[in-house]
């Protein structure tokens, strides 16, 4: 899941002052030099050397032939950090537009960052991300070629909190032929502004189509569900975007539904049912599993079902009242018991 830079100077200066949680960057400020940072680091220069005003602060460059990169480790797995630095170009040194490259490894986050102009000036840079593992390797590179690029200082990585949401299941149905159901569940919620269902028909352009509303501060298990017309025919991606009251946001994993050019839907009556109703699939085969309005299959035990010439009879009396669906290949079909 990536998360991508925020302009929160103020964020960064309230995360330095609670200096809480923080992840241990061994020589994070460079005052021992390269001690701790491979990657073939120049990080034994004062800031002077690169134009800026102090003959004594240490900083490191990266660039084409040095890089940085330490494994931090110490972290808690889904829990949102945030990883923040000091960030110049050299004085009149190199082309006018240079950026370097952000990565921690294992997903976690990639990101660019860069200086347009030919002064020496300290900006802070914050990114944020969420630990998928409990070590991490944090690789500063260059995407400037030359031996004249940015230098940096101050490295740290803080625990901002828990994920602001606990999301149980996030799912991308296919039902019917122009239709996915798009359905999620919160187990808590903190600070949650809004949901935004982003699109995608190749899996890297992204564009919003929908807002929903979150429930800012819960603890409840809570169900979110909306649903997407397409108008052609394709594979399409789908994720879900959280977003704070601060502005700070992350992503869901991606779901992919295929709309096929099959015309053929599957039939089902009676619909809504309270207790059992016909399926005919296009082509009868086994019967299609069932499952639950947020996407999990419901155990065959919990429900019977019986072959007709044609089709199936399914008895679902046993089961809650609520939204299933039945699913096969990329035909799906959503059914009410009430």
């Amino acid at each position: 899941m990536a998360v991508l830079k925020t302009n929160l100077c103020f964020l960064f200066a309230f995360i330095i002052g609670l200096n809480v949680n923080a992840q241990t960057i061994n020589n994070g400020n460079f005052s021992s030099g390269s001690t701790g940072w491979g990657c073939n680091p120049e990080a034994y220069n004062p800031e002077s050397t690169y134009g800026g005003t102090s003959n004594s602060n240490i900083v490191a460059e990266v660039d084409a032939e040095a890089g940085l990169c330490q494994n931090v480790s110490g972290f808690t797995v889904g829990s949102y950090y945030a990883i923040s630095f000091k960030a110049s170009r050299r004085t009149t040194c190199g082309p006018t537009f240079q950026s370097v490259k952000l990565n921690i490894n294992n997903n976690a986050l990639t990101a660019n960052f860069s200086r347009n102009g030919g002064g020496f000036s300290w900006g802070i840079e914050t990114f944020y991300f969420v630990a998928t593992s409990t070590t991490h390797t944090i690789t500063f590179t260059s995407n400037t070629t030359g031996t004249c690029n940015l230098v940096l200082d101050n490295i740290s990585i803080n625990l901002i909190s828990a994920l602001p949401i606990e999301l149980v299941d996030f799912s991308a149905i296919l039902k019917n032929e122009r239709t996915v159901d798009l359905t999620w569940q919160t187990a808590s919620e903190k600070d949650n502004d809004f949901f935004t269902i982003e699109r995608s028909t190749d899996g890297k352009n992204w564009a919003a189509i929908q807002e929903i509303d979150g429930a800012g501060n819960s603890t409840n298990l809570l169900n979110y569900a909306t649903t997407d017309l397409l108008s052609e025919k394709g594979l399409y991606y789908y994720r879900l975007k959280q977003t704070d009251f601060d502005g700070a946001y992350t992503y869901s994993d991606i779901r992919a539904v295929s709309v096929n050019n099959s015309t053929t839907e599957l039939t089902v009556f009676p619909n809504p049912t309270n207790g059992s109703f016909t399926l005919i699939p296009a082509s009868k085969d086994a019967a299609p599993a069932l499952y639950t309005n947020v996407g999990t299959e419901v155990q065959s035990s919990n429900y019977s079902v019986s072959s007709t010439e044609d089709g199936f009879i399914y008895d679902i009396s046993s089961l809650a009242n609520g939204i299933y669906f039945v699913r096969t290949g990329n035909q799906t079909t959503k059914i009410v018991k009430h």
